[in-house]
């Protein structure tokens, strides 16, 4: 348990449901883009009758579960407050079937909107000595409370205990309070992506892969945070300090 009482653990199946109303209520625009309706998804949110009943049905059926674990919850109080999911390349997980998973909620043209948004945010391709966050999401009442970044936080010791030499994420350009919370904690914008005319589809006009080195020490041992801006200015990558 962190000093703020959040306890982070792996994802469990009766862990679903709650997790996906936690990602359905932490990402209500990049639901909206992902399927294209944006009034319908504020109707969802404030209560209103739901054009995406689904939504949050529709997060908990893409979360998937492995050994070692791919998806976290982190809870306060016994309740389930936020979301954080990796994709190890070394580990390849099980993922579930995503495109027939999206075509049960979305039908065949969301789905293809969809897709096309996840694509977005997996075109970079991973090396095996990289930890990647695909999700971090805290639900809106839970934030300012220390959530994200005792999830963030434990990705970052797990990355250390895989053995790993960085932890990288995608953060959209009009997200700064995430991207204030990923800079405490060490990361830096290691790209800057336009999407040229796909800002028409996806609601946004660029996003940002941000990376945090760490140092696994000897056979794994966390031994801390790397400073990632010594790193770029050592001419290891392309980066936006």
């Amino acid at each position: 348990m962190t000093a703020d009482g959040v306890i982070v653990r792996p994802l469990e199946e009766t862990d679903r449901v709650a997790a996906g109303v936690v990602l359905a209520a932490a990402f209500p625009d990049k639901l909206a883009a992902m399927v294209g309706d944006r009034r319908g998804l504020a109707q969802a949110l404030r209560g209103e009758p739901p054009e995406y009943p689904y939504a949050a049905a529709l997060f908990a059926d893409l979360l998937h579960m492995d050994d070692p674990p791919a998806a976290w919850v982190a809870e306060r109080a016994g309740v389930v407050v936020g979301v954080v999911e990796v994709r190890d390349p070394a580990r390849p997980a099980a993922r579930p079937p995503v495109w027939r998973i999206l075509r049960r909620h979305l039908g065949p043209w969301r789905t293809v909107r969809a897709l096309l948004f996840q694509t977005i945010f997996h075109m970079t391709p991973l090396s095996a000595d990289r930890l990647h966050m695909d999700v971090v999401a805290v639900h809106p009442t839970a934030r300012g409370g220390g959530v994200g970044s005792s999830m963030v936080r434990f990705v970052l010791e797990e990355a250390t205990r895989r053995g790993k030499v960085a932890v990288t994420l995608y953060c959209i350009d009009r997200n700064e309070g995430a991207r204030r919370l990923y800079r405490r904690l060490g990361f830096v914008v290691w790209r800057h992506e336009r999407l040229g005319a796909l800002r028409l589809i996806l609601g946004f006009a660029a996003t940002d892969l941000m990376r945090a080195e760490v140092d696994a020490g000897v056979d794994g041992e966390p031994v801390g945070i790397v400073d990632a801006a010594q790193v770029c200015r050592n001419g290891a990558g392309t980066c936006f300090v």
